[in-house]
């Protein structure tokens, strides 16, 4: 898109025809390369015996499960790689190798799965962009053997697993920042460290921008030419050095784009050829579609190039105009796919550019070479990072950061090419054009005129959203959880499920949270709910606020949230939300389950947790007219719940299933989904659908799933 609009601020006929024919050619040349990708695709299959070529950084290891991707030996492709290693000398020797090996493996090969949730991150679109097309899931490994003579390929991986070996020896902050500005290594360690230029922006105009490549080139340039080399000698050096730095730092897309700019730029000047660097930059776009097309669908790769060519573009202006006008536009390209933006990330931008390139940077170098010979050197070096981070941190929790949501994908590329013209030629009817345009997509994502009921798919567990038109209520019922209540989860599902979808549609504050009962599969994620989301009430059923344990997991986070325990007859806020259970107090077992019915977009709607049948007998001995048109199902579908008299009783015309695939527990019980369909029910399953969601408007409404 930058590409024509340049070629046509031009208005040169010949050389426009000229760029369309170019144009042409690499899309024959990117139509190619997509279609024997997809003539790649394996085929599903269980029990088969692989060949496979594992480099070790592209592994990760944690207790005795293993995943990353390694290189099928025939067909030749890439692949990901996951399993559980039951063998305690395997495991040994995968955690101390530093070696490229061939690994004999019995496994399963699959596809990668598609996202089962509205707006929830696409891995198979993104591991296609990278030419993985598939999964192995590996059962056993009969054969590990180490790859023994020379291969400089294989000696790039082997020397940064060592370097990543030695930097998970260093302080924390400092280990951090080598890995992922130094090696592109990213851990779990790394998001809570730098969640706050993740959260002000500055983590897209470092990692994505390749800007550690300008660096390193000048810093060897500058030792080079202190070495006396001659300019064609050094130039030939850094030409070779940057494919193997491509393999050595991780192989990122941005990585890619600043190398093949930089590379371009070097062939052009040894060969005293003049080039701008608006066309360096298109030259590399060429050169990245017809090595990589689908690359150009990953958001990093389409921020990396954006970046670099507001950079370019606005290389005459002054600092903070150009700051500002970089910020202008990554804007349209970050709300599309992280929904929100702080309104200092402009002002920390200014701030934090300059410290980054002048201190931060040079401090990561000189402390990843020093701590090994200095401890002191590198402790002080981690103290001046973990300050900085800090003082980050303090800066994106100041208020202003704005939940805008997920854009209509046509605005967005109106409001990239009104930006592009605005820097090309600013202008106040432009600027009030694209805030007018941005009001509007705001508007229409936070005052949806439909309402929903969703029930989002969290594998073995519940969760449900219910919303109100113009999202005057916002409640939750159950966050769904993984089946380990008394551990602390690493990480909570609900961020990449649930929570993610209320982000993408602008949603921040939850009126109502609902929890039927205490067991983790409907309120382990509990935790990410209170400290991700503004969360105003905690519904319990009655009693379960005396759950010493359910109560020491919440403690933590309870500060801006009411706890509020609940039983029959109770209403919940803002909603036409009444408890039927439970009648007593409890502990929160599946006995106690809080059960909650509702009229929305004309429907009657009955949540019943993880209700037994003795539970819905009393429910309609106590309420003997109650009524539904949408049921979803106790505990999962399992034969202890929906009995038959309840069922005919409550008389739905639609039941809804919530339950993980290949469950331990083998739900839903098959003779309960008869029962259920000898009653003439219609059932939607998440196992089957995804998501699933009734939008309404009035008393009129549509089902639609994700499947």
């Amino acid at each position: 898109m930058i590409w024509v609009f340049r070629i046509y601020s031009l208005k040169i006929p010949n050389f426009l025809i000229k760029n369309l024919l170019m144009a042409l050619i690499i899309t024959g040349i990117c139509g190619a390369n997509v279609y024997v990708l997809h003539q790649r695709r394996l085929s599903p299959a269980k029990q088969t015996t692989q060949i496979l070529k594992v480099y070790p950084d592209e592994l990760q290891i944690n207790e005795n499960y293993v995943h990353g991707t390694g290189i099928l030996i025939h067909p030749h492709q890439k692949i990901l790689i996951h399993g559980v290693i039951n063998s305690s000398a395997q495991l040994k020797e995968l955690k101390t190798n530093h070696h490229a090996q061939l690994w004999q493996v019995n496994g399963d090969v699959d596809s990668i799965e598609k996202p089962t949730n509205v707006n929830q991150f696409d891995a198979n679109r993104y591991y296609q962009s990278t030419g993985i097309t598939n999964s192995l899931k590996i059962n056993q490994i009969h054969k590990i053997s180490n790859l023994e003579g020379i291969d400089l390929v294989n000696w790039i991986h082997s020397f940064r697993q060592r370097l990543i070996s030695r930097a998970q020896n260093l302080p924390p902050s400092l280990k951090i920042y080598v890995l992922s500005l130094i090696l592109g290594e990213t851990d779990q360690e790394s998001s809570p460290e730098l969640s706050g230029i993740k959260q002000l922006g500055l983590i897209h105009l470092f990692s994505i921008s390749g800007f550690h490549v300008y660096y390193l080139v000048g810093i060897l340039e500058f030792i080079l030419v202190h070495l006396r080399l001659t300019r064609e000698r050094y130039r030939i050096l850094i030409f070779g050095f940057l494919p193997i730095y491509y393999i050595f730092a991780g192989s990122s897309i941005g990585l890619l784009r600043s190398i093949l700019m930089v590379e371009i730029g070097l062939l052009s000047r040894s060969m005293n050829f003049r080039i701008s660097p608006l066309n360096v930059w298109s030259l590399a776009l060429m050169a990245n579609l017809m090595i990589a097309p689908q690359s150009l669908i990953q958001f990093g790769c389409q921020l990396s190039y954006v970046l670099s060519f507001a950079l370019i573009f606005t290389r005459n202006y002054q600092f903070w105009k150009q700051t500002i006008f970089m910020n202008m536009v990554s804007f349209p390209f970050i709300i599309f796919n992280i929904y929100n933006w702080h309104v200092l990330t402009i002002a920390a931008n200014l701030l934090i550019l300059p410290l980054f390139s002048v201190i931060v940077f040079p401090v990561v170098i000189i402390g990843a070479i020093i701590s090994h010979v200095s401890t002191v050197m590198g402790q002080l070096a981690d103290l001046f990072l973990n300050f900085f981070d800090k003082f980050l941190n303090v800066i994106s929790n100041l208020p202003g950061n704005i939940y805008f949501g997920k854009p209509n994908a046509g605005l967005v590329i109106i409001a990239f090419l009104i930006t592009l013209l605005m820097v090309g030629k600013p202008s106040w009817r432009l600027i009030w054009t694209l805030f007018s345009l941005y009001l509007l997509m705001f508007t229409v994502i936070h005052f949806p005129l439909n309402g929903e009921v969703s029930y989002f798919d969290v594998g073995q567990g519940d969760s449900f959203l219910v919303r109100t038109p113009f999202n005057r209520s916002v409640t939750i019922i159950d966050t769904g959880g993984k089946l380990n209540f008394g551990h602390q989860p690493t990480n909570y599902q609900a961020l990449r499920t649930s929570i993610n979808y209320l982000n993408s549609r602008g949603i921040h504050t939850v009126d109502n949270l609902c929890l039927s009962h205490q067991d983790a599969d409907h309120c382990g994620d509990v935790p990410a709910f209170l400290q991700k989301m503004n969360v105003k009430r905690l519904f319990i059923p009655l009693g379960m606020n005396k759950n010493i344990r359910f109560m020491n997991r919440i403690r933590p986070y309870m500060n801006r949230t009411q706890l509020i325990p609940v039983k029959n007859d109770d209403v919940i806020p803002q909603t036409t939300l009444k408890v039927v259970h439970p009648f007593t107090g409890g502990l929160g077992t599946n006995a106690d389950s809080m059960v909650l019915h509702g009229l929305f977009g004309g429907k009657q709607w009955l949540f019943m947790g993880d209700l037994d049948k003795n539970g819905e007998t009393d429910i309609i001995h106590h309420y003997p007219n109650l009524r539904t048109n949408v049921l979803k199902l106790g505990h999962h579908g399992s034969s202890t719940s929906t009995g038959q008299e309840f069922l005919a009783r409550v008389n739905p015309q639609v039941a809804i299933i919530s339950a993980g695939r290949h469950n331990r527990y083998h739900h839903p019980d098959p003779q309960i989904v008869q029962l259920v369909r000898r009653h003439g029910i219609k059932i939607f399953n998440t196992q089957n659908n995804g998501m699933i969601t009734y939008n309404y408007h009035g008393n009129n409404g549509y089902w639609s799933t994700n499947n």
